[in-house]
């Protein structure tokens, strides 16, 4: 299956529980259907390769601000695993603030970032980008257009995001 991101837009209260017992989180992700409505967001293998068209980075090396989109270090609780690792959260104004650079990004700006060459060098995950580079080109994009619309839709809805590696 390989590692993906999940990606949860909560209210601040939501988060605010969340905060306070995290237990909470992890019974809502395992035993509600959040995965079908909007509220959530599979961008599969792509969180990588979003992170390098976001930074020219990758996940392991990353210092650039935007990586925060995806993981901004604040946890919700450093000790538990949902998958790989503790999950990870934007307040709705900082949700608000980085969408106002998330989404200015252009197909015509995701296609000047794409370095394959570069990224195959880098071994962003999951390391397809040396084979065809139009369908890996095209898939990166599509759920990076996913992701964006995401982002916006909770700056919109002054949402706070939970990120997840499973």
């Amino acid at each position: 299956m390989g590692m993906v991101v999940i990606l949860l837009r909560v209210t601040e209260s939501q988060l605010d529980e969340y905060l306070r017992d995290s237990s909470a989180l992890e019974n809502r992700i395992t035993n509600e259907d959040i995965y079908h409505d909007n509220t959530s967001l599979n961008i599969d293998k792509a969180w990588d390769g979003s992170i390098y068209l976001l930074t020219g980075q990758n996940y392991w090396n990353a210092t650039h601000p935007l990586a925060s989109a995806l993981f901004s270090g604040q946890l919700i609780d450093k000790d538990q695993d949902l998958g790989l690792g503790p999950a990870h959260y934007r307040l709705p104004s900082q949700v608000k603030q980085l969408n106002g650079v998330v989404s200015t990004i252009t197909e015509a700006d995701l296609r000047e970032r794409y370095q394959p060459n570069r990224m195959a060098e880098m071994k962003v995950y999951p390391d397809i980008w040396d084979q065809d580079q139009i369908d890996a080109f095209d898939y990166l994009k599509n759920y990076f257009k996913l992701f964006q619309a995401f982002y916006n839709l909770a700056a919109i809805d002054h949402n706070a995001l939970i990120t997840m590696l499973a």
